[in-house]
C-alpha cells in the first residue's frame, strides 16, 4: 500500500517538505490534465510500472520520477516517466476516478543506467518506497 505523505510528516512539516522535493534541481510539478494517460500497466503497482516500461524501451529517453500524485488534495507517493525528447510526462499506472490532481517529483536522470543493470525494481533505492527524503 502506498504511503501517504501525511503519514510520513506531521502538520506544519507538510508544507515543507513539498517545498524541498520542488527546489531539487530535478524537480518537477505538473497539474494532472498536463501528464499523457496511457495506462498500460498493473493497478497499485507504479514502480514497477515505470522500472519495466523505461527497461523495454531502451533506445528512448525515458526517465523515471519519484514523488507524489495530489488526490482531492492528499498526497499519495507514486511513480511515473518522463521523456525526455518530447518533455512529457507519461502516467502509466490505471486508476480509477480519473487519476491525480496534481503531481510534484524528482526526476532520477542518474536512476536510468541503474535500470538496465538490473533484473528487478526494489534493486534500486530509488524504486523503493517510503525514502525520499533520501533523494533531496
Amino acid at each position: 500500500m502506498r504511503y501517504l505523505l501525511t503519514d510520513l510528516l506531521l502538520e506544519e512539516t507538510d508544507q515543507e517538505f513539498i517545498e524541498r522535493i520542488t527546489r531539487h534541481r530535478n524537480s518537477t510539478v505538473l497539474p494532472g490534465s498536463k501528464i499523457i494517460k496511457n495506462c498500460s500497466g498493473s493497478a497499485n503497482k507504479c514502480e514497477t510500472n515505470v522500472f519495466y516500461f523505461i527497461k523495454e524501451h531502451p533506445k528512448f529517453e525515458y526517465y523515471p520520477v519519484k514523488g507524489f500524485g495530489f488526490y482531492l488534495g492528499t498526497p499519495i507517493e507514486h511513480w511515473w516517466v518522463y521523456n525526455k525528447i518530447t518533455n512529457r510526462h507519461i502516467e502509466l499506472t490505471p486508476m480509477s476516478a480519473g487519476g491525480f490532481d496534481k503531481y510534484i517529483g524528482i526526476i532520477g536522470y542518474d536512476v536510468r543506467d541503474k535500470i538496465f543493470e538490473v533484473d528487478k525494481p526494489f534493486d534500486i533505492p530509488f524504486f523503493k518506497a517510503g525514502n525520499i527524503e533520501k533523494f533531496l
